[in-house]
């Protein structure tokens, strides 16, 4: 049967040197460390939870830019396609000027030749006559 002597209090006096020894060299620094960890760790992930968000912001920035340039650059394009129609037919009524009043010259002037040509001819009919009724009667006048 098992008895109680003095080697039993020297083990238990052992084995709670041992502990004390232990828990001052090993299980503090360890238990200190892993603290430590923890709490670097919650930094680390509200750190990296801050650049997500962050990240998330200025691509949703980014994205509001680009959609805001697209409307500009439409806008803009659109803006350039109404001035160049609006030149377009500046151009056109102007060529369409030009050549009505090219026209009108044109007509003028030959309507002026008409007219000279026809007092040209009218003041000879009178001599093509007169040749002429020579030659079908074959007389002189």
């Amino acid at each position: 049967m098992l008895s109680a002597n003095h080697t039993l209090l020297i083990q238990i006096a052992n084995f709670l040197i041992l502990l004390f020894v232990l828990n001052l060299i090993l299980y503090k620094p360890i238990r200190r460390i892993i603290a430590e960890r923890r709490q670097r760790m919650g930094t680390l992930e509200q750190a990296v939870a801050d650049l997500r968000e962050h990240s998330r912001k200025s691509e949703a920035a980014i994205q509001q830019s680009v959609v805001q340039a697209r409307k500009e650059g439409f806008a803009q394009k659109e803006k350039l396609k109404g001035d160049a129609h609006k030149e377009e037919v500046g151009i056109l009524q102007e060529a369409s000027s030009a050549v009505a009043q090219r026209m009108t010259e044109a007509k003028a002037d030959l309507d002026a030749r008409m007219e000279a040509v026809r007092k040209e001819l009218e003041a000879q009919v009178a001599a093509f006559s007169k040749d002429l009724a020579e030659k079908v009667l074959g007389r002189a006048f």
